[in-house]
């Protein structure tokens, strides 16, 4: 559900999810690629036994196990009646993505509750301008109501202002407003944000608390002493933010040392620079003792599992995920390359993205709606082989009694 500026395609394999929030999926920054590595530590200090020592554990401790426990809660118990001859447009950042296509299903199911019609429309990552188009088509179709799923204001600021213009709600699931930091394109243009919940209402603050999360497991992990390559995707919004909430919760760690920021493009997920360029970094930096990444889809993508393998450092190197698929849970219960997954539910979004819908076209403000995440090691939450993970909280029951009794 995380979206990029771009034309070119990504194949399916080499994509992560919502977003956010959020969201997962990645759009193609462009037509070239590159990356970058630089060594940093101005956002930590040294990693000697001694300055380790100076740095309390209690309140990471603290901080994991709330993460262990996981933050979802019920959604809002109460909703308006559902709205009557609605069709909502779904546009969604990329149908081949599973962190576009989960949260798709999600708000179609979501829909069909609520009595509604929906189109959903395949942006396919931004090519040819699809996001735009798709929106437009929207317009063109009288819809009620624009969900854009994981598709940033200045990747469609254009048919965003035109469905504004036309006064058509937009909706957005993970997706950046204009006046968002990291894009700082211009007024607002979405009629609501999906809230996730009061602790993470925005998709800035969701993403950014699944970095914190990561950078709390591996500092109780590593007693405080963790020696980490930042392993990234440039011009990812929703992935910037996660290094945010990483890079300032290690900071806090005395002992904690990021040793390299390594960026590949996102069209070197599919071209094979990412996987060459990871396998380079491992072998620069023996003293690692962690890799950071910031969704799934790019340990995947970078081969990072067949890497750490053929370096005989699946015992000795702690990888650093997020989302929860079925294949990356794999890797971690069975120790061969990857140690966690900072995980949240992409059907959710969907289901709760409709019941923001429903409120704005009953005239209602958003509200938070409980979604949350939850730490999955190799020792905790784990679900059933061959399982995404679910949220544990039964919110499609809890919408539906809350829908009609609206």
């Amino acid at each position: 559900m995380r979206a990029t500026r771009s034309s070119r395609k990504i194949p399916a394999r080499r994509l992560g999810a919502l977003a956010l929030a959020a969201a997962a999926a990645v759009i193609v920054a462009g037509c070239s690629s590159s990356s970058s590595t630089s060594a940093s530590s101005s956002s930590s200090s040294t990693s000697s036994a001694d300055s380790a020592a100076n740095t309390s554990m209690a309140p990471f401790e603290a901080a994991l196990a709330a993460g262990y426990k996981g933050t979802s809660v019920a959604p809002p118990a109460t909703s308006p009646a559902p709205k009557k001859n609605v069709t909502a447009w779904i546009i969604s950042c990329g149908q081949s993505a599973p962190g576009c296509s989960y949260v798709v299903a999600g708000a179609v199911q979501a829909a069909s509750a609520l009595g509604w019609k929906t189109r959903v429309f395949d942006g396919q990552f931004g090519a040819n301008g699809l996001y735009n188009t798709g929106i437009r088509q929207a317009i063109a179709a009288h819809a009620t109501v624009i969900l854009p799923i994981g598709i940033d204001c200045d990747q469609a600021r254009p048919a965003y202002l035109a469905a504004k213009a036309a006064g058509i709600p937009l909706v957005s699931i993970n997706s950046y407003d204009c006046n968002s930091p990291l894009i700082n394109d211009g007024s607002p243009v979405f009629t609501a944000d999906m809230e996730y919940n009061p602790q993470t209402p925005t998709p800035a603050v969701f993403s950014q608390n699944l970095g914190k999360l990561q950078a709390d497991w591996l500092i109780v992990q590593s007693k405080g002493k963790a020696q980490v390559v930042d392993f990234n995707l440039s011009a990812v919004t929703g992935l910037q933010e996660e290094q945010v909430g990483f890079n300032n919760e290690l900071a806090k760690c005395s002992g904690c040392k990021i040793l390299a920021q390594v960026s590949v493009s996102p069209p070197d997920e599919a071209n094979g620079v990412a996987a060459k360029e990871f396998a380079s970094t491992l072998t620069k930096y023996p003293q690692a003792t962690a890799i950071w990444t910031s969704d799934d889809s790019l340990i995947d993508a970078a081969n990072v599992p067949e890497a750490v393998a053929s370096a005989g450092r699946l015992s000795t190197l702690e990888v650093l995920g997020i989302q929860g698929f079925a294949a990356n849970l794999t890797l971690i219960r069975e120790n061969r390359g990857q140690s966690l997954a900072v995980a949240y539910d992409p059907y959710r979004f969907g289901w709760a993205a409709m019941d923001e819908a429903n409120r704005v076209l009953n005239g209602q403000p958003a509200v938070p709606e409980g979604i949350g995440i939850q730490i999955i090691d190799a020792t905790h939450n784990l679900p059933s082989a061959g399982q995404n993970y679910t949220d544990p909280v039964n919110y499609k029951a809890d919408y539906e009694k809350a829908w009609s009794a609206g």
